[in-house]
């Protein structure tokens, strides 16, 4: 019942809107009954031409232009719509206001916008408003004898004949002596030359001769308007179906907004012509949202011990819920310590104070970096924002993140979150270390080649050492340097192998790209040359400050992967530059097939490959870009499918542990 009288308030209301601002029920307005009917058109293309008739003098409203000979103006323009509208010719005809007056009366014009009055209504009909307008009366500036229309009782007061303002202060002040004259315009020269004591009529006509007259200084329109009325269109009498016709137009224009453009073109933002039916609507509003709110109290009233009922049984659902979060607080592997700015502890859970091996009030409004546990934080600022740190403590490894909570008073506090990640690490390097091992497979191939020929050479040298084929001591010392040569060979290759397979120290050095490259190519040529792959190296003095070992990995990965995507003959180009004194760029190109566009966000996940079970483990690349985000590097690809594909690395050149 509630919302059904809610319902109709609000529809009264807006009923009221429409009423007061376009002169039709919601319901009209939503019909769209202001369209013509065939009959409707076929009276006014019988009847056509019409005629509008006003005074000539009236700017900006209506007058002649005497330099186009055109008859312009806000209503002019507004005629011209409405004909456009209805659909027929509506001509124009400028005319002394009086003049105007008698032509309407007589019906040999048809249209003329005035302000409605009763004793008009006696001679015209009246459509529905086309705009609003203030009358005001205008008095010499040095004149304080006249504030009010009433002051205005036994003065003389210059008027166009005809205009509404006589019969407007007819009725209302006696003793008036008025002045009589073809426009606006005349009745202010009048004044300013002191005949009359005061004039009056429409303020945006007066408004504008006082401008165009240069009479500012010279005279002053009073401060309050004496009315503020509906201009309409009035027609003859016996015209009352052209009335009816007309309303149409008139709503159709109203809807279009079209007075309101045409002010703009003429005043641009200045006070409009249209009406401001704020007062009026505001007041029904308000009366409107008073039973609203009567009706709305009592709901209110009804539903208040529901609700009473429902925040009981919420509070108790809220408790549980406080309940379930504590067990899961205090049962998850974590460390966790919410701290205020000044590093107290405000609330921590039992696993931390299983740590520190402590109760929770001795812990509570501690100094969080008094423990040690945070002993290598205490230059680290907590409250700077999102922290995540890793850390080691009593030969375990831990991540320290931290996160900023703001409550609903803006208080600050950070939540300290710890976790154990040694079991995480040890399976990372075992992975790391499967991955090298794996990657030493892939070099298989080429170590029988690398070790056999140095043998070869090593047999050679033997065979003709014990059988004494020598034929000097020179040939001898000869044939002892290339055994000689043949195990150094073989014994740097298999240190490459061994360097290459183990787990590496943390240890960062520079490294001087030229020479790296060289040494990586070395070991990888015999696999290139079996795959009949080039591998070109573009590095002169350019140097990275990194692991030597992790970065003979990195690389092996990735030329391990363009040499895999390569079907038959290619190439792999390897370029350095220095970006600046920070940082070297190194780029890995193959001619290969490329990746595809649904795979270039997923290469570096673990476990992500595109070969088969045999043939990787989704590995290389996860540790590729592990290594190079941890060194404060970066890497990223650039491929297009079937056309090959680029990896580009950011590296450092130095760091806070650069050695020369």
């Amino acid at each position: 019942m509630a919302v059904f009288l809610i319902i109709v308030l609000i529809f009264s209301f807006a009923n009221f809107y429409f009423v007061t601002t376009y002169n039709q029920s919601l319901v009209s307005f939503l019909l769209n009954d202001e369209k013509l009917t065939e009959e409707e058109k076929v009276w006014l293309n019988e009847h056509e031409p019409f005629l509008y008739a006003a005074d000539n003098n009236a700017p900006p409203l209506r007058f002649l232009n005497k330099e186009t000979g055109q008859y312009e103006g806000v209503v002019i323009d507004y005629i011209n719509e409405l004909s456009i509208e209805l659909g027929v010719k509506i001509n124009v005809r400028p005319l002394v206001w009086d003049d105007a007056l008698k032509s309407l009366e007589k019906g040999t014009s048809d249209f003329c916008d005035m302000f409605p009055s009763e004793s008009r209504s006696e001679k015209f009909v009246f459509s529905d408003p086309i705009y609003y307008e203030n009358g005001v009366i205008v008095t010499r500036s040095n004149n304080r004898s006249i504030e009010t229309m009433e002051d205005l009782s036994g003065k003389s007061l210059a008027i166009q004949k005809g205009d509404f303002i006589e019969e407007f202060l007819r009725e209302r002040v006696e003793g008036i002596n008025f002045y009589y004259t073809n426009d606006y315009q005349e009745s202010l020269y009048l004044l300013n030359q002191g005949t009359v004591d005061a004039t009056g009529g429409d303020e945006p006509v007066l408004s504008y001769f006082i401008k165009d007259l240069s009479l500012e200084s010279q005279v002053r329109i009073l401060e309050k308007p004496i009315y503020e009325m509906p201009m309409i269109l009035a027609l003859p009498k016996d015209q009352t179906k052209l009335r009816d016709i007309t309303n149409k137009g008139i709503r159709i224009l109203k809807k279009k907004n079209t007075m309101s453009r045409i002010q703009q073109k003429w005043f641009g933002i200045s006070r409009p012509l249209t009406q401001d039916n704020t007062k009026e609507i505001l007041e029904v509003f308000f009366q409107i949202l008073l039973v609203i709110f009567v009706i709305a109290f009592i709901i209110i009233y009804y539903w208040n011990r529901e609700l009473n009922e429902r925040i009981k049984k919420g509070v108790q659902r809220a408790n549980i819920a406080k309940q379930d979060i504590e067990i899961v607080f205090n049962n998850l592997p974590y460390f966790f310590i919410i701290i205020n700015n000044d590093y107290q502890i405000l609330k921590t859970n039992e696993p931390f104070l299983n740590l520190v091996d402590a109760k929770e009030e001795n812990v509570i409004h501690q100094n969080l970096l008094s423990y040690e546990i945070f002993s290598s934080f205490k230059n680290m600022k907590f409250e700077a924002g999102v922290l995540k740190e890793e850390f080691t403590y009593d030969d375990q490894y831990y991540t320290l993140s931290t996160v900023t909570l703001t409550n609903s008073n803006k208080n600050q506090r950070i939540l300290v979150i710890i976790e154990n990640i040694t079991f995480d690490k040890l399976r990372e390097n075992q992975l790391i270390h499967s991955n090298k091992i794996a990657a030493l497979g892939q070099l298989a191939a080429g170590v029988t080649h690398e070790i056999r020929n140095p043998l070869g050479l090593i047999r050679n040298y033997t065979y003709i050492i014990e059988n004494e084929l020598y034929t000097s001591k020179s040939e001898l010392i000869e044939n002892t340097n290339g055994i000689n040569n043949a195990l150094d060979s073989v014994n740097e290759f298999i240190n490459n192998l061994l360097n290459f397979s183990r787990i590496s120290s943390d240890r960062k050095e520079i490294i001087y790209l030229k020479d790296f490259f060289s040494e990586v190519k070395r070991l990888s040529h015999r696999n290139l040359e079996n795959n009949d792959i080039d591998l070109e190296i573009h590095c002169e003095e350019e140097n990275v400050f990194f692991n030597r070992e992790s970065l003979k990995h990195i690389f092996f990965n990735l030329i391990s992967n363009a040499s895999d995507s390569i079907v038959n003959k290619g190439k792999i180009v390897i370029k350095c530059k220095s970006l600046n004194e920070d940082y070297t760029i190194i780029s890995v190109k193959d001619d290969g097939k490329g990746i595809k566009k649904e795979n270039i966000d997923k290469i570096f996940d673990p476990f992500f490959t595109t070969k088969y079970p045999e043939q990787g483990t989704g590995l290389g690349l996860n540790f590729v870009h592990k290594e190079i985000t941890e060194n404060k590097g970066k890497i990223h690809v650039i491929s297009e499918y079937l056309d090959g594909a680029e990896f580009i690395l950011t590296l450092p050149t130095r760091g806070v542990n650069n050695e020369e």
